[in-house]
């Protein structure tokens, strides 16, 4: 999974997603991986989290 199939996954949804590619994982530092912003619009982090999930996977079946 790469960081823009949960940008997409968000924006699919309807939320406003953005990419900041700069930042790093700290157990990974030499990596380059970024982190995916998203506008809640006030829902709980966990119920987003939940439907992003649920469309990466609809977007990995089609692919």
């Amino acid at each position: 999974m790469v960081i823009t199939d949960i940008a997409k996954a968000a924006a699919n949804l309807g939320y406003k997603a953005e990419i900041e590619s700069i930042y790093r994982y700290i157990r990974t530092w030499w990596e380059a991986s970024g982190r995916v912003l998203i506008n809640t619009q006030g829902k709980k982090k966990s119920k987003v989290l939940l439907e992003v999930a649920k469309e990466i996977r609809k977007l990995q079946s089609k692919s």
